[in-house]
Order: C-alpha cells, then structure tokens, then sequence
C-alpha cells in the first residue's frame, strides 16, 4: 500500500525506523517529511540525531542548526547539537549549547549532563562532577550521569567512587549498555583484580559481542591474570583490532604480551601503532623500554623525554633516560635523571 504523502506519517515512520536501528531507512522518511514540510524543526532534529548516531556529525550539525532556526529554545536540538559538538571535540561549542538550555530551563537535567561530558572531555574533570551532581539531583535516575560522573572521578583516581558510580549507573539503567560494564571493569583492571575485569568485559561482551574496547580490555585482564597463558589474550586483542582497526589499547596490549615473549620487532611495531593513534607516556615508556634491551639509546632517549613531557610527575622516564645516558658515557646527564627521579620517589630497578 502506498504511503500517503503526508509528512506527519513519514516522520512517525522515521521515528519508528530509528527506534529499530535501521537508520538508513529513518534517514530517508525524515527525508521526505522534511521535503513536504520544509519548516518542520522536530523532523530536522530527529534526522540530525539519526546522523550523529551514525557519527555523521557534520551532517548532524547542520540538521540540528536548522531545527533551532526554526524553534530556537528546542531543548532535544540544544542536546544532540552538544551532543555532535562533542562528538567532533568542538568542547567549548558544546558547552554553549548546553548552557543556552540550562538558561532556558535550570532543571534541564540533560543540558546539565551533556555540558558535564563536554567538560569531562576538555580535561576539567572538577567542572564535569559538579554538572554530573546537578543532573543526579534533579533526576535521580539519569543513569548516564552517573556513568560519566564515574569515568570523571576515574580521571582524578577516584577508583573506588568510580567504581560505585559504574555499579549505580548499572544498577538503575532500564537497560544498562555495554560500555557501563566496560567501564567498571576498567577500575577493577587497573586495580589488578581480573577476575572482576573478566566478568564485567565477558558481560559487555554478552550485550554488545561486537564491542572492540571489552575485546581489548579483556586481553589486559587475561594478560595481567596468568602470564604464562596468553593466548587469550592475543585473541583478545586480534578480535579487537578486527573490530576497530585504530583500537589503541588493543596494539599497546597485544605489545606488551610480544615484548613478554621476547618478540622485540613486533612489540615495537604494535607500540608503534598504539602511539600513532593515542600517544600516552605509558606507551612511550614501553616501546623505549624496548629500545633500551635492543640497546638503542639515542631512540629510548627520544621516547622517554616525551614521556616526561606528557607526565612530568612520572619518576620512571627519569631513571631509564639517566641509564640510557650512562649507556652513552654522559654521567652529567644521567646523574640528574636519577636525581629527578629520586626526587619523585622512585626507587629503581624495575622494568618499564
């Protein structure tokens, strides 16, 4: 039968569509009740949140623009242009957005969470807890905030607030996602309890089995838990990158089991391509460490200085900076290395 060339039933199709994942499909029917409708702004707004879904944020911006030209107070426009903003890491056009909702409604418990993210993502975890309360006490069961408030307060090594906020946020979800799971086991991996990372990545796993960070994330905990097995973890890790070819955290693990099993040149390729994609001093002070056993000292040098300037806190690419300069014959250089980094409190050896 056809359909009626009636924008109402197009758009409640659209919506339909969207709700079922079919996006492609929801794209076109808000297509075509925007063409009967040109000044439809809901219309525009749903096809603007279908595109950031898709992470056609562009796209959603301009969809999303046009519906607050057409109703500029529209809250859901506000939101998902935040939303796309921060999807692009335009965190400040985020916040503006947020902010002009928070000014058209102080209750808006959305606007509170999103300008929350986008604070969260700029590096100011403090401003992001403080919206996160905000959103929690207007609407106590707005599980994301929880969620985000619990990767904020991970930020600042919160561990345990972090974990019971991951724990309310599952606890309350009408359906809680995977990534919730993911996040907690985050914590519980860098708190070196993999058995808990284990169950929390396998329920992730179970919710979204093509989830690539519960993959990779996996592969640390069963390379943490048992080093004399890892083969799962490298399938961990293969299955990630399968999913996600620019995975950071699955390169960077799948190089540490390579330099475990003594596997230098690969080790050093995957941490090569987990610096390309998400440099952290963590990595750098890898993929050094793998310089310094193959003795390329000017190359561990490289590696550990940007390691220091990521994380001038860190004493560790002090001390192997100062051997590598030993290694070289410059004692000047080397003895103030190790006097920063016993200044930092570091004790040496150990490896990287």
């Amino acid at each position: 039968m056809a359909v009626p060339k009636n924008p109402v039933v197009y758009h409640q199709r659209a919506v339909a569509y969207a709700d079922k994942g079919e996006r492609d499909k929801a794209i076109a029917d808000y297509g075509e009740a925007i063409r009967l409708d040109s000044e439809n702004a809901v219309a525009y707004c749903g096809r603007g949140l279908v595109h950031s879904e898709m992470k056609e944020f562009d796209k959603a911006i301009a969809d999303l623009t046009r519906s607050l030209q057409l109703a500029p107070e529209y809250a859901d426009a506000l939101h998902y242009r935040a939303c796309a903003f921060i999807g692009k890491g335009e965190w400040d056009k985020a916040i503006a957005d947020s902010n002009a909702a928070i000014r058209a409604n102080n209750r808006d418990a959305v606007a509170f969470y999103w300008r929350g993210c986008a604070y969260r993502k700029r590096g100011n975890p403090d401003e992001a807890i403080a919206d996160f309360d905000e959103a929690i006490r207007i609407d106590k069961k707005l599980a994301g905030a929880y969620q985000e408030r619990g990767s904020a307060r991970w930020t600042k090594g919160e561990q345990s607030e972090a974990i019971a906020d991951f724990s309310e946020a599952i606890r309350i979800a009408e359906n809680p996602i995977a990534s919730m799971f993911c996040d907690r086991g985050c914590v519980y991996l860098r708190q070196g309890q993999w058995d808990k990372a284990i169950e929390d990545m396998d329920e992730a796993l179970r919710l979204d089995k093509d989830f690539a960070p519960a993959y990779a994330l996996r592969g640390w905990a069963y390379f943490g838990r048992n080093r004399q097995h890892l083969d799962k973890a490298l399938a961990d890790f293969a299955r990630a990158l399968q999913l996600d070819p620019r995975c950071a955290e699955a390169y960077g693990g799948r190089g540490w089991v390579y330099a475990e099993n003594r596997d230098l040149d690969k080790a050093l390729a995957d941490y090569s391509e987990a610096i390309a994609i998400s440099p952290t001093g963590e990595l750098f002070r890898a993929r050094a460490n793998i310089y310094l056993v193959k003795r390329e000292w000017d190359k561990a040098i490289v590696d550990l200085t940007k390691a220091i300037r990521l994380d001038p806190k860190d004493a560790k690419p002090y001390y192997y900076r100062g051997r590598a300069y030993q290694e070289k014959g410059d004692n000047e250089k080397a003895e103030e290395d190790f006097a920063r980094a016993k200044k930092l409190g570091y004790k040496p050896p150990e490896l990287l």
